[in-house]
């Protein structure tokens, strides 16, 4: 089932040790992304279009098996508009969105990671996805096209400024999915405010967000280490796109509170709750108190609008 759920055990945890080096990572990731700027959001990077949509494909179907467990029946795709929250360093997601029947596709990002050099890419990505379907590859190579050319074809890609979706240029979405990114957007309640304003009244959101220390060794050692520290030193460290440390209620309470029904919020992955209860002390106080969903690493996060909203059938 989508909703089988993955335990993640960790090593023993080492407190004390863990929060001076988290503090140490924190402060030269700090240092390396103002340095640097935002390069890309996967722990690989590969020019190889076949390895790029083997990973595309597999977020793409997860979406897929999280809207059909939500809704219980198959969301009709043709004419509709999917908007993507953080698409990467590519729009894979976007072709394979297309090639399924979607009018269009739109992927929104705070950084400008894709750019005239991922134009080869992009039709080496359609040409895999189109195989021996030529009418398929026209398509997707003309969206290509498009989109590089700077036109508002059926490929888009849109960057806004500390992710302020007021400044968008578009709008009438029916679809909403995110993988690993809304995590890392700052004002979660704003967002999902200007988010509201502009889907349809069928729209549905299925959003996949990571709540696990992201920096790579201590993500595997200490995996609520982003937990650790005060909000105070928390800021004095952050750039773009760091870890908003939201928790589930507060995404089920800030879509619920833009009128978002049918929630649905459940875990990917978890830790047991004896490793929970050994570090839960050590994080900061306002992560305290909830040790259950403190234990939630990732999680799932299903809403609808007024239409086609019940999961239980259409003509319910």
């Amino acid at each position: 089932m989508v909703r089988d759920i993955q335990l993640i055990e960790p090593p023993a945890p080492r407190n004390r040790f863990y929060h001076l080096a988290g503090l140490g990572l924190l402060a030269l990731n700090s240092w390396r992304h103002r340095l640097r700027g935002y390069r890309t959001p996967r722990p690989w990077f590969s020019r190889d279009a076949g390895r790029i949509l083997e990973y595309d494909r597999a977020v793409f179907d997860n979406w897929h098996r999280h809207i059909a467990d939500y809704l219980e029946f198959d969301l009709e795709l043709t004419g509709r508009h999917v908007v993507e929250i953080g698409p990467g360093s590519d729009l894979g997601t976007g072709l394979l969105w297309l090639a399924s029947g979607a009018a269009s596709y739109t992927g929104l990002d705070a950084h400008k990671l894709v750019g005239p050099k991922t134009r080869s890419l992009h039709e080496d990505i359609a040409r895999l996805i189109a195989g021996a379907d030529a009418e398929l590859l026209e398509r997707l190579l003309d969206a290509v096209c498009r989109l590089h050319a700077g036109e508002d074809g059926p490929l888009r890609y849109r960057v806004l400024a500390r992710f302020n979706l007021a400044k968008l240029d578009l709008d009438g979405f029916d679809l909403v999915v995110s993988h690993s990114a809304l995590e890392h957007v700052a004002k979660i309640d704003r967002t999902i405010e200007q988010l509201s304003e502009r889907v349809t009244e069928r729209a549905h959101i299925i959003a996949e967000i990571d709540l696990q220390t992201h920096t790579r060794w201590i993500r595997d050692h200490d995996p609520l280490n982003i937990y650790r520290y005060r909000r105070q030193t928390w800021r004095s460290f952050a750039f773009s796109g760091t870890p908003n440390r939201v928790r589930p209620d507060s995404y089920f309470d800030a879509l619920e509170k833009q009128g978002w029904t049918d929630l649905r919020i459940y875990p990917q992955r978890v830790l047991p709750m004896e490793y929970v209860k050994k570090v839960e002390p050590t994080l900061d106080q306002r992560f305290r108190g909830d040790p259950e969903h403190l234990a939630w690493l990732s999680i799932v996060v299903c809403a609808s609008r007024a239409g086609e909203r019940s999961w239980k059938g259409k003509d319910e």
